[in-house]
């Protein structure tokens, strides 16, 4: 069990609160090229990070789809095809949350961009807002995204800029994600981190 009285806890989003399948995006991806391609895709790519520390739009993130698959596919195919990978918030992890706001700070540092970011929220819009009426960001004492900062786990560099605005001590702090490369960036500024490996949830660390 994790002891988290009087902590900070930072919540990755994709696979710790919302569930993901990359291969629903890889196979949209590889019927809009009709190829196959390699799940490392998302890790190898330089405009796929480079999105996700928000130093190229939208516009330029499809262009570079385009000639990368290549493809001739719409605005509306590759965004379809992109957020394919996002899936669903469980009730019982937003729940979850509300519980440990009321006892703890906590916070989202996401790794996204900014087609994700519209559709994880239009998903939350349609799903969670109904049974809790509140918005995704306000769950949170503050909700971080790589694109607006300019930055992407695991620089060291991300953490510190959520330590430092928001008064956050290293030995006060919890870091939780699914990815061991941001369990490694985090632990190198000495925050206790916590590394969620399926079929394990954040309901079973925090039971």
């Amino acid at each position: 069990m994790l002891n988290y009285q009087n902590k900070a806890v930072i919540f990755d989003l994709g696979a710790v609160l919302l569930n993901l399948d990359f291969q629903q995006t890889l196979s949209g991806f590889e019927a809009l090229a009709n190829r196959k391609l390699s799940k490392e895709i998302f890790f190898e790519v330089d405009f796929f990070l480079e999105f996700e520390k928000g130093n190229i739009s939208s516009a330029e993130f499809r262009k570079g789809i385009r000639q990368w698959l290549p493809t001739q596919a719409s605005d509306f195919q590759i965004d379809t095809a992109w957020n394919a990978m996002l899936l669903d918030f469980p009730l019982q992890r937003i729940a979850l949350l509300k519980k440990l706001v009321k006892t703890n700070r906590i916070f989202l540092l996401s790794n996204t961009n900014e087609i994700h970011k519209l559709a994880f929220i239009e998903i939350y819009e349609q799903t969670v807002r109904p049974v809790y009426d509140q918005s995704f960001d306000s769950l949170f004492e503050k909700a971080y995204y790589s694109h607006q900062l300019r930055d992407r786990k695991p620089n060291p560099s991300i953490y510190q800029k959520v330590l430092e605005m928001n008064g956050l001590k290293v030995e006060n702090t919890i870091f939780i994600d699914d990815n061991w490369e941001n369990i490694l960036g985090a632990r190198s500024i000495g925050i206790e981190s916590v590394h969620l490996e399926a079929p394990v949830t954040i309901l079973d660390i925090f039971a």
